[in-house]
């Protein structure tokens, strides 16, 4: 009676044939996850966006007292929230003020898109009163061809995001 052997390994050619595959469906799937995740980056900066001008909005009637939201567009894409006096609302967005609440680079992680536009009434400021009024406008954020508009009702604070 014979003995059959028993098989201790793949073959080269099995292996070289898994390897294939795996490399198929990582090839198909690695474009795909970075599209996803350039969806996602654009809709989580609209959100953050529309967090800041709602926050700008309440601490203006808060205070009584105008609020500002400042927007860079460009390589520098950033946006900051400033309180305070005329003098203060005046400073540039590179001025590190007292009255800057906060300010957000949408360039830098978590982020990573570009601010490409913000129109407020012409201007890429929107100033809130002390009744929490603004000039209407939006801000257009982008990543690897995706693109959000936040787009702010002025004398509501309603902000909506129209895009992916």
């Amino acid at each position: 009676m014979i003995m059959a052997r028993a098989r201790r390994g793949f073959t080269l050619v099995e292996l070289v044939i898994v390897l294939a595959v795996i490399s198929l469906v990582a090839g198909m799937a690695v474009p795909r996850y970075a599209s996803a995740s350039a969806r996602y980056r654009v809709k989580a900066a609209a959100r953050r966006v529309v967090a800041d001008l709602e926050l700008a909005r309440r601490l203006a009637r808060a205070n009584s007292g105008p609020v500002q939201v400042r927007f860079t567009a460009g390589d520098k894409s950033a946006y900051m929230v400033v309180m305070g006096d005329q003098e203060t609302l005046s400073a540039s967005i590179n001025d590190e003020s007292s009255g800057v609440v906060s300010t957000v680079v949408v360039t830098s992680d978590p982020y990573r898109v570009q601010l490409k536009d913000a129109s407020f009434g012409g201007s890429s400021r929107v100033v809130f009163s002390g009744f929490g009024t603004a000039s209407d406008g939006s801000v257009t954020l982008l990543a690897n061809g995706w693109s959000a508009k936040v787009q702010l009702n002025g004398q509501t604070g309603v902000c909506t995001v129209v895009g992916p």
